[in-house]
């Protein structure tokens, strides 16, 4: 297991303060997104730039102040962008969720959240229900490379993968089924 984060492409999509300082390697500084009301949830998003296996995900909660405001959240992982329209895109093939944190995370603290089942993808979406900003003071993800399919099926479609030559080939096969 490796930690596969570090200075990678990464976006909130109401940024307030920029979402990169979350994964610089320096804990003095934090992201937070804009305040939220309602049922719309502060999103923040990294890139992995491939896809890994992964098995953790550790979050630091800002220790000065706020500590209320890291909790609720639940942490995805994508084989693609959701994008900003995210509620458009949670199918339930499209994600595989890796851990939930209901409570809030003391202030100055880590989260160190396990996977509670196997989730491969290239993006790790972080998603808090909490109405108020989002800090994040520094996240680490660990897993491991992943280069086999890692398609989520849809309930109820099988495929033999001997037919195929390689993930595309699986991917465009579940498109066409979904669109029939």
């Amino acid at each position: 297991m490796e930690m596969v984060l570090l200075y990678m492409n990464r976006h909130d999509y109401k940024t307030h303060h920029t979402a990169s300082v979350a994964v610089d390697g320096n804990a003095s500084f934090c992201s937070h997104t804009q305040s939220t009301t309602g049922p719309v949830p502060n999103l923040w998003l990294v890139d992995l730039e491939a896809n890994y296996k992964i098995t953790n995900v550790n979050v630091l909660n800002r220790g000065d102040c706020c500590e209320e405001r890291l909790q609720n959240f639940t942490i995805s992982v994508w084989e693609y962008d959701p994008g900003p329209h995210i509620k458009y895109n949670m199918t339930a093939n499209a994600f595989c969720i890796c851990a939930t944190q209901l409570t809030a995370v003391p202030g100055g603290q880590w989260a160190n959240l396990t996977c509670t089942q196997k989730c491969v993808g290239r993006f790790v979406l972080l998603m808090s229900y909490y109405n108020d900003h989002l800090t994040l003071c520094e996240v680490q993800v660990f897993g491991n490379p992943y280069s086999g399919c890692s398609a989520y099926l849809p309930l109820g479609v099988s495929l033999r993968p001997s037919y195929f030559r390689n993930c595309k080939d699986v991917q465009k096969i579940i498109i066409i089924r979904m669109n029939n």
